[in-house]
């Protein structure tokens, strides 16, 4: 039995454990439950206190509206982010039109982009 792990967590501290009522056995692990140990030890900070700019959620143009795609402008998806770059080839360009839906959200110099939604454990915090 090398390299299984077993371990008894009373119903109760389970239920301290997070503000969600989690059971599944992999939100157990022993390697979280030393990270957050190591996390308790940390100072806390809010995204919200580090940026300078109102934090704004980015949305895909409508993909059945065909004169939004095809155009030269990049569009930006988590296929691209790796390794803290944006990276080649992109998949989506958009016309003038599909950037107009997108347009507050458009990005500028020392932006932090991030995954909130879609995100898998292979891709979350690119």
């Amino acid at each position: 039995m090398k390299g299984l792990e077993c371990s008894e967590i009373k119903l109760s501290e389970v239920k301290k454990s997070s503000n969600f009522f989690r059971i599944e056995s992999e939100y157990f692990q022993r390697k979280f439950k030393l990270l957050k140990e190591l996390l308790s030890n940390c100072k806390i900070i809010s995204l919200r206190e580090l940026v300078s700019k109102r934090i704004q959620t980015g949305h895909t143009p409508a993909m059945s509206n065909p004169s939004y795609y095809g155009g030269d402008i990049k569009f930006i998806k988590t296929d691209n982010l790796r390794d803290n770059e944006i990276k080649f080839p992109f998949k989506d360009y958009l016309t003038t039109a599909g950037n107009n839906e997108i347009k507050r959200t458009e990005l500028a110099e020392n932006d932090i982009i991030t995954t909130i939604i879609g995100a898998t454990y292979s891709i979350i915090g690119r």
